[in-house]
């Protein structure tokens, strides 16, 4: 592979400077990254050096609490579908990633485009910057990596000869504030079109090619990785949540650090709850405020468990009355939220307005989706 001009990543610190005139690392920072470490489960310090990054990624983003950053020119599908569902265990709600869409990268097999839709589709914001050469991941300004190789099989798990580097707090801190902020300014939102345009041209790399070409093997997942993400349901994945027009559902602060959601249940005869949501874990709920001056759509969703019927929760956490009325109650975490004057309305995201009558969720369609998560992430 040609290196193209622009970017490129040369932190290959082994550790902070430790030199005349450098400034060491303060103990509350060193304290605060062994603290992250440890919650991370990983015991890799700053300056470890790694030949295979892919479980290591893996174990960060499961480990995420406020944000995520990565930036890479080339990537697969099936690291891409691990790499997100780790980070939809986590709990980070920003979530960005940087590459570099150009026509050669896709048909020459490097860059699939079914991987970075993969990651619209989880909740990443994406852009493409065309001089990208680095290949950084940042999780929670506490913890980083940075290296050699892309998101891809060889890259990731030892099929080429490659080398990355964990970065320290302050280090992980300084790529995040300057050098990533500055690509994520230079860079350009995502064109779907042109991007399923050029995926009609990609053809993976065959294992015959990559040893002629010198590229490393084809990985292949063992007990250790989780399976890949489900495919969306033609029933169901994507949902319309209808809900009361409140003012403290005004704010997109409420829904950054909203944990759950109600839908409305009825008693049989012998007393057992009816009505039980058919939400399944990973499907995504855009929310829309209904009955207000201005019904639209502020957040997006995740459901992280099924629903169950726990009025004692929502009489204790929710609104007076609510736990008679709406006591199936489903964990969910915020993908996305915008405050309401900048939200989309039904006709915005091609949703008839009468179909929402009366109703607690209907479905959307993948089309209907795409719409509401490309407003909010304007």
């Amino acid at each position: 592979m040609t290196q193209e001009r622009g970017v490129a990543v040369s932190y290959f610190l082994a550790r902070a400077p430790t030199g005349p005139g450098s400034r060491p690392a303060s103990s509350s920072s060193t304290c605060e990254s062994i603290d992250y470490m440890q919650r991370a489960r990983t015991t890799l310090r700053p300056g470890t050096l790694l030949a295979s990054a892919l479980q290591e990624l893996d174990t960060a983003l499961r480990s995420s609490r406020t944000s995520v950053a990565i930036a890479t020119p080339f990537m697969s599908l099936p690291v891409a579908e691990r790499l997100i569902r780790a980070a939809d265990e986590g709990k980070a709600t920003e979530r960005r990633l940087i590459t570099a869409v150009n026509d050669g990268a896709v048909s020459g097999g490097y860059l699939d485009p079914h991987a970075i839709e993969a990651f619209i589709e989880a909740g990443f914001n994406v852009r493409s910057l065309r001089n990208l050469h680095a290949k950084v991941v940042l999780v929670d300004e506490r913890w980083g990596i940075v290296g050699s190789g892309n998101l891809t099989a060889a890259g990731l798990d030892g099929g080429n000869a490659e080398l990355g580097v964990v970065l320290s707090v302050q280090q992980t801190a300084t790529a995040r504030d300057h050098h990533f902020t500055s690509w994520w300014r230079a860079a350009e939102q995502i064109d779907i079109a042109r991007l399923r345009s050029l995926a009609q041209s990609y053809r993976p790399v065959s294992p015959r090619r990559r040893e002629r070409e010198g590229q490393g093997g084809i990985w292949k997942p063992d007990d250790r990785s989780p399976p890949r993400l489900p495919k969306r349901r033609s029933t169901g994945g994507y949902w319309l949540k209808i809900m009361y027009d409140l003012p403290g559902r005004h704010p997109a602060s409420h829904w950054r650090t909203a944990s759950w959601i109600s839908d409305r249940h009825t008693l049989a005869d012998d007393g057992r709850p009816l009505r039980r949501p058919t939400y399944e874990i990973g499907d995504h709920l855009v929310v829309y405020l209904s009955g207000g001056e201005t019904p639209v759509c502020p957040a997006i969703l995740k459901v992280t468990a099924e629903a169950i019927f726990d009025p004692e929760r929502v009489r204790r956490e929710g609104r007076e009355g609510d736990a008679d009325r709406w006591a199936w109650l489903t964990e969910v975490d915020c993908v996305r939220m915008v405050e309401v004057p900048d939200a989309p309305t039904l006709s915005e995201i091609g949703v008839a307005s009468e179909s929402v009558r009366q109703q607690g969720h209907i479905h959307l369609t993948p089309t209907q989706y795409r719409r509401a998560f490309d407003a909010l992430n304007s």
